[in-house]
C-alpha cells in the first residue's frame, strides 16, 4: 500500500540502532543491550516495579544513555527516579507514547545527569497535560486546536519532582496521525549530535537539526526495510486501477492476473470445462462490454481520491518552520482529506449500484474480520493462555501472538485458524480503507496496556506477576 506507514516499536528501535551503531568502531561491547523487568529490579533493588522490556545504547565517548524503544508516558514520571538508580549519572535521550489530540502520540524527552532539566520535544501541539494522563474529551480536543493555533507554544509541567519543559516544534501538522514516529527518530538522533558537540539542546537547534525528519528517517527506512515506502504517484495511480478492476483479488492474485482475466473475464488457471463454458455462454462479448460501462467511472472516483491521498502524502513530507507556512500546510491537509473523502464516498456509492455483488462480498469480509478480532480478543485475555515475554527480542507480528502463545503450549484451537482467517480478511479491509496509512505503525499500546510499563503490583499480581501476558501494542495513530 503507497504512502508512509506508521513505525512500530520494533523499526524505530531497528532505525536508532542503524544509525548510532557507526560508533561501535569505538566500544568494544554489544552497542544495543536490552533491560529485562528482572534485570531492571535487580539494579533498582526493587520487586515491585513492572516494566516493559527496553533497549538501549550507551554513548562511548559522552554520558549519554538512548533509550530506543519508547516508554509509556504515563508512568514516567514514576520510573523515572528508576532510570537514575538504573543509569547513575547518565544523560538520557528517549521518546515518551502518550495520548495525542486524537490518536496515540511520541515525543522525544532529553533528561539531564541530574535529572534537575528535562526537556521535551513535541513535533505537534499536542496538549501536555493529556499527553501524560491519557484522559481528555471533546473540550480537550478543542483546546488542543487552539493550542495548534497559538504560535510555537511553550509550557511546563510537573515530573518527578522536576518542573519539565515542553516545548511544540510545529514541524508536523495537528491534522498529520501518521509522522510522529518519524519524528522522534530524528529528533533522537540530532539531540545526540548536539551532545556530541557538547551544545545545549533547544527548539531552534533541534528544528536546524532536522531539517526535515519525515524524509530523512524515510531514507533510512528504506535503506532497511524498502517495502515500508512508496510515494511514487505511479503507484498510487497503480492502487486505484488494481481496487476497481480487481476489487476481490488478493495481492498475489494482482500481481498474477492478467488483462484477459480481470477485464475480459478468461477463467484464471480454469479447468477445459470452463474455458468451454466461458465462449459458449458469451461472455468474452458481455463481461467486456459490462466493464466498459461501469469501469471508467468507478475508476475516475478512485483514481480522484488516490490522488489526493498522493497529495496527503506529499504534505505529511513538508516540515514547514514559518508559523504561516505551518497554517498553509495544516489548512491544505484538511482540504486534501475533504476531498478525498467525498471522492471515496462517490466511488463507494457508485460501485453499490454497478457492482453490488462485489460490495456484498467486501461487507462480509468486514464483517468476518470484526467478528475474528473480536474472538481473537477473548482468547488473548485469557490468563491460562498467557506466558511470559521477558525480552524485547522476541517481537510478534500483529495478530499472531496468540498462536504463538498456543504452539508453545502444544494447544490446537479452531480459534488459531479463525487468527489465520484474518490474515486472509485484511486484505479486503486494506482496499476499503485507502484513508488509511498502513498498520505497521509507530505501533503503540492502547492506554490499558500502557499503563503496565512502571506501574507498582499488589502482592496479589506480585505472586502471579510472570504468568502476565504482555501483549503486542496495536496499530493506532498519529
Amino acid at each position: 500500500m503507497p504512502g508512509y506507514k506508521r513505525l512500530n516499536y520494533t523499526l524505530t528501535e531497528k532505525l536508532l540502532e542503524s544509525s548510532i551503531n557507526q560508533l561501535a568502531q569505538y566500544s568494544p561491547e554489544t552497542p544495543i543491550k536490552t533491560v529485562t523487568q528482572e534485570e531492571f529490579n535487580t539494579a533498582v533493588e526493587r520487586e515491585d516495579v513492572y516494566i516493559n522490556p527496553f533497549k538501549y545504547y550507551t554513548h562511548p565517548t559522552i554520558n549519554l544513555i538512548i533509550i530506543t524503544t519508547p516508554i509509556a508516558a504515563n508512568n514516567f514520571a514514576y520510573l523515572l527516579p528508576h532510570l537514575g538508580t538504573l543509569f547513575p549519572g547518565k544523560q538520557l535521550l528517549l521518546g515518551l507514547d502518550g495520548q495525542g489530540a486524537t490518536e496515540q502520540h511520541i515525543v522525544t524527552t532529553y533528561v539531564s545527569a541530574d535529572q534537575q532539566t528535562i526537556e521535551i520535544f513535541d513535533p505537534k501541539a499536542s496538549n501536555a497535560k493529556r499527553f501524560f494522563s491519557g484522559e481528555g474529551g471533546i473540550a480537550t480536543l478543542l483546546l488542543g486546536v487552539l493550542r495548534a493555533l497559538s504560535p510555537f507554544p511553550k509550557t511546563h509541567l510537573s515530573l518527578a519532582e522536576t518542573t519539565a519543559n515542553y516545548y511544540t516544534l510545529g514541524t508536523q501538522s495537528f491534522f498529520d496521525d501518521v509522522s510522529c514516529g518519524y519524528h522522534n527518530v530524528a529528533n533522537i538522533l540530532a539531540c545526540k549530535e548536539l551532545l556530541e558537540e557538547n551544545s545545549a539542546i533547544t527548539r531552534k537547534k533541534l528544528i536546524e537539526k532536522t531539517k526535515n525528519p519525515v524524509s530523512e528517517v524515510a531514507k533510512l527506512l528504506k535503506k532497511n526495510a524498502p517495502p515500508k515506502i512508496d510515494n511514487k504517484f505511479a503507484s498510487f495511480v497503480k492502487k486505484a486501477w488494481q481496487d476497481t478492476m480487481m476489487p476481490l483479488a488478493s495481492k498475489e492474485q494482482r500481481n498474477s492476473l492478467k488483462f484477459q482475466h480481470y477485464f475480459l473475464g478468461w477463467p484464471y488457471e480454469g479447468t477445459t470445462s470452463q474455458k468451454v463454458i466461458y465462449f459458449l455462454s458469451l461472455r468474452f462479448i458481455f463481461q467486456p462490454t459490462i466493464n466498459l460501462i461501469r469501469r471508467p467511472i468507478e475508476l475516475m472516483f478512485n483514481l480522484l481520491s488516490e490522488t489526493a491521498n498522493f497529495l496527503k502524502n506529499s504534505l505529511i513530507n513538508w516540515a514547514p518552520t514559518y508559523l504561516f507556512t505551518q497554517y498553509l500546510r495544516s489548512s491544505l491537509l484538511l482540504l486534501n482529506a475533504a476531498f478525498q473523502g467525498i471522492f471515496k464516498t462517490f466511488y463507494l456509492v457508485l460501485r453499490t449500484f454497478t457492482s453490488p455483488l462485489v460490495t456484498l462480498e467486501l461487507l462480509q469480509a468486514k464483517n468476518n474480520l470484526h467478528a475474528t478480532k473480536n474472538t481473537s480478543g477473548t482468547i488473548a485475555a485469557s490468563p491460562a493462555m498467557s506466558a511470559p515475554i521477558l525480552t524485547s527480542e522476541k517481537k510478534l507480528s500483529s495478530g499472531s501472538n496468540v498462536i504463538t502463545l498456543f504452539e508453545e503450549k502444544g494447544i490446537n484451537s479452531a480459534s488459531s485458524k479463525n487468527l489465520a482467517k484474518e490474515d486472509e480478511v485484511k486484505m479486503v479491509m486494506e482496499q476499503e480503507n485507502d484513508a488509511s496509512d498502513g498498520l505497521t505503525v509507530i505501533e503503540h499500546p492502547e492506554s490499558g496496556s500502557a499503563s503496565s510499563q512502571g506501574t507498582p503490583l499488589d502482592d496479589s499480581k506480585k505472586k502471579n506477576r510472570d504468568q502476565v501476558l504482555v501483549l503486542e501494542s496495536k496499530p493506532l495513530i498519529f
